[in-house]
């Protein structure tokens, strides 16, 4: 492994953009040598995935459930909520059903990175 500063100062700079607030580089810091679009796309999944888990636990507080309440409806475990919540063993099936034990529908789009038109569902899970 060897220092990899411009791998290092990409992945803060993605921090930045998504306003985390000033982030000081630590030289100490070893960092494998990577392709920048692998450490891109790494970090865009990190923050997609957290945002999920957000809406999700945001969704839960909006209704006044706690985790076991919400567990408890789903017929799963608080534990398995806080997974979600926390972005940790994500599925599509689980954030879908989640929802719709909270009584909210998953909007999905999919959008091109160079033109095209943008594609676009409402998921109702019954």
């Amino acid at each position: 492994m060897r220092k990899n500063i411009e791998a290092r100062k990409a992945a803060f700079e993605r921090v930045m953009q998504m306003g985390e607030g000033p982030v000081l580089l630590d030289e100490s810091v070893e960092i494998p040598e990577e392709d920048p679009n692998d450490l891109e796309r790494r970090v865009n999944q990190a923050y997609f995935e957290a945002t999920i888990g957000e809406l999700l636990k945001t969704a839960r507080r909006e209704r006044g459930l706690g985790k076991r309440e919400l567990a408890r409806v789903m017929g799963t475990t608080h534990g398995r909520i806080g997974q979600l919540e926390h972005a940790k063993n994500l599925e599509l099936k689980s954030v879908m059903e989640t929802a719709a034990a909270l009584g909210y529908d998953l909007e999905l789009s999919l959008i091109p990175r160079a033109g095209g038109r943008t594609l676009g569902a409402v998921v109702r899970l019954e």
